[in-house]
């Protein structure tokens, strides 16, 4: 992967972590309705918001470019609260920047165990395993993601 293609994918990324503040994933859905994007619902404990505060500032890092900032701000959120899904996309989308494909896997994993409804994770997770030769698997991720309405 280029430079110039990393810089893009951080962008896109930022792009769309910034969509809505970050939050918790509070309340199961129904089945068959959409699920809003974690980073839309509210905070309901001092930890998820401790969480959101790094995740909101590791994405800023991002999308100026302080890459190793923006990693830690991750590491520290998803240390915070390890089944909050913004932690663990940010620190996936971080990881996928550096070009360590094994960590980025691990994280979009936990991320999307965290929140499988999460239209904001299904795009990213399908855009990484897309870009990796994981095509099929990716595909089904992002129709995932574009089936959900939030």
């Amino acid at each position: 992967m280029t430079l110039r293609s990393l810089q893009s994918l951080a962008v896109l990324a930022v792009l769309a972590a910034c969509v809505a503040p970050s939050g918790p994933q509070v309340a199961k859905v129904a089945e068959g309705e959409a699920e809003r994007p974690v980073s839309e619902q509210p905070v309901v404990t001092e930890q998820r918001r401790m969480a959101r505060s790094h995740v909101e500032l590791g994405n800023a890092y991002l999308q100026s470019g302080r890459i190793g900032t923006a990693m830690e701000e991750a590491r520290v959120s998803v240390a915070i609260d390890p089944s909050y899904a913004p932690a663990q996309l940010l620190l996936a989308s971080v990881h996928a920047l550096l070009d360590e494909k094994p960590a980025a896997q691990k994280a979009f994993e936990a991320a999307a165990a965290a929140a499988p409804g999460d239209p904001e994770v299904n795009n990213a997770y399908g855009w990484f395993l897309c870009s990796n030769g994981r095509e099929k698997e990716g595909l089904e991720r992002l129709a995932k993601a574009q089936q959900n309405p939030f």
